[in-house]
């Protein structure tokens, strides 16, 4: 199948330039298409980056009606942030989505849909769970073949710096700079992070292997604090950096335990070996020492 005709909305983003790679790796001579609002930062040789919106049909329908598969990554992203403006939150993560699943019962095409955890009280996480209930019901009424793996902390290479802080990329960025790394609260949440590479592969084998209509959680199934994870990332930057705590963030409950249930992952995928945290963290330290950090 060298000619196979993939397309990934959000593509321009972090988990999408990972996707796009590991996607030409897997189907060398296939066609990757992207879909997304924004300019792609780190631009993948090679994929076709189309300005487009999955809030339009037609703009949507018109790049998935000729794929085969299609990687549904497209968000508004944000915690905190969501509550300020919830209506395009839920327009482009559950309408976005429904455009998706519409386009793919049209034309039968295989789905892959992009979840997380889906267990906070903000916006963003309540219409990603939606989205992800949408994606089922689109398979038991219409049976669509689609695919769902509920994403946990994913981190990696190409990870924009942001409003958004995600805990990873501000504190390599900040520790190599030898800057405060900004905590909110005290720090004993626990999180599960994946590398982006393992978080990518995963989605083309869930397509791959025809995971219909199943919703695994995907991660490593092992956490770690927020104070556990800057105080690692500080030694392995041999950074000079010390903790600064600020006042806990809406929508982010203290003491919040986000750890993936991985035993139906591990069942379906039992030979996968995840890249653990710390190799993980130093090939993202080495990626940003050499590339500067995008907003």
């Amino acid at each position: 199948m060298s000619k196979i005709n993939i397309v990934i909305t959000g593509g321009a983003g972090f988990i999408g330039t990972n996707l796009a790679l590991k996607l030409q790796s897997k189907y060398p001579g296939g066609h990757i298409s992207s879909i997304d609002i924004r300019r792609p930062a780190y631009p993948v040789k090679g994929v076709t980056y189309v300005p487009a919106d999955v809030r339009h049909m037609a703009q949507t329908e018109s790049i998935i009606a000729n794929a085969d598969k299609v990687f549904h990554l497209a968000s508004l992203i944000g915690t905190h942030e969501s509550f300020n403006n919830p209506w395009p939150v839920f327009d482009t993560n559950v309408h976005g989505t429904i455009n998706v699943l519409e386009c793919a019962r049209k034309y039968n095409t295989e789905v892959f849909i992009a979840g997380m955890p889906g267990i906070w009280n903000n916006p963003y996480s309540i219409s990603k769970d939606a989205a992800v209930r949408m994606a089922l019901a689109y398979f038991e009424t219409y049976d669509v073949k689609v695919s769902i793996l509920r994403w946990y902390s994913v981190y990696g290479p190409y990870q924009y710096l942001s409003k958004y802080n995600k805990a990873v990329p501000t504190f390599i960025n900040k520790a190599l700079k030898d800057e405060p790394l900004p905590i909110y609260g005290n720090g004993e949440q626990v999180a599960d992070f994946i590398y982006c590479e393992d978080a990518v592969a995963y989605a083309i084998d869930a397509l791959e292997t025809r995971q219909w209509g199943k919703v695994m959680q995907c991660a490593s199934g092992q956490g770690i604090s927020v104070n556990e994870l800057a105080k690692m990332i500080i030694e392995l930057c041999d950074s000079k950096s010390k903790l600064k705590h600020l006042p806990m963030r809406g929508g982010e409950p203290t003491g919040a335990r986000v750890i993936a249930d991985t035993t139906e992952l591990r069942h379906t995928f039992p030979d996968y070996r995840l890249i653990g945290l710390k190799d993980g963290l130093m090939q993202t330290i080495n990626y940003y020492r050499l590339h500067p950090a995008l907003d």
